[in-house]
């Protein structure tokens, strides 16, 4: 038997084709019990699905990548910086900065008080598509425009960077300047 035409052009390829292989390859071999699995629901695990035609997730642009985000919190600026930089180099693609204080922060939290994101972020790029996202509580606005000075310290096009300062004025415990009662009311 000559190759199948999918194995050189794969517009050809039909499920037939693919399962005639199978069978081939499995030498009379029972094609659920080889190549079928279930998960301890319960459910079955097959060796190949159909192309979906699912609409994409909604929030997230069609064909754009997870973002593998890495919680930093660490205390000591300095080994925080090299689990930054660890965890980029180990897949992480986007950093989520925690400061003490933060609905998120667990007790723990970067030490963001001082002026001390340059030496947080040495050696991360952040124009090479590193997300970065503050969870930052009652400090977020002071935190966001920090962090955008070290964007325009670092001499990166704001453009080329993927930034969430994730700003929440409830956080804050104060009403935003100008909420006055609604602020009280919607707590």
């Amino acid at each position: 038997m000559t190759d199948p035409d999918f194995l050189h052009d794969a517009s050809t390829a039909t499920e037939a084709a693919w399962r005639a292989l199978v069978d081939k390859a499995l030498k009379g071999g029972d094609f659920e019990r080889v190549l079928t699995s279930r998960t301890a629901e319960g459910i079955r695990i097959q060796p190949l699905y159909p192309k979906s035609d699912a609409a994409p997730v909604a929030g997230r642009p069609a064909a754009t990548p997870w973002v593998v985000m890495q919680r930093l919190d660490h205390p000591d600026i300095h080994a925080a910086n090299a689990q930054a930089l660890d965890d980029l180099e180990g897949g992480a693609s986007g950093l989520a900065l925690v400061a003490p204080g933060a609905v998120g922060d667990y007790g723990f939290g970067l030490p963001v008080a001082d002026d001390r994101l340059a030496d947080l972020l040495k050696g991360v790029h952040l124009d090479w598509g590193v997300a970065v996202t503050l969870d930052a509580g009652p400090i977020g606005a002071d935190l966001a425009l920090r962090l955008a000075g070290e964007v325009r310290r670092q001499a990166v096009d704001p453009a080329r960077t993927a930034i969430d300062f994730a700003i929440d004025p409830f956080a804050a415990g104060a009403p935003p300047a100008g909420w006055g009662d609604d602020f009280t009311q919607a707590v």
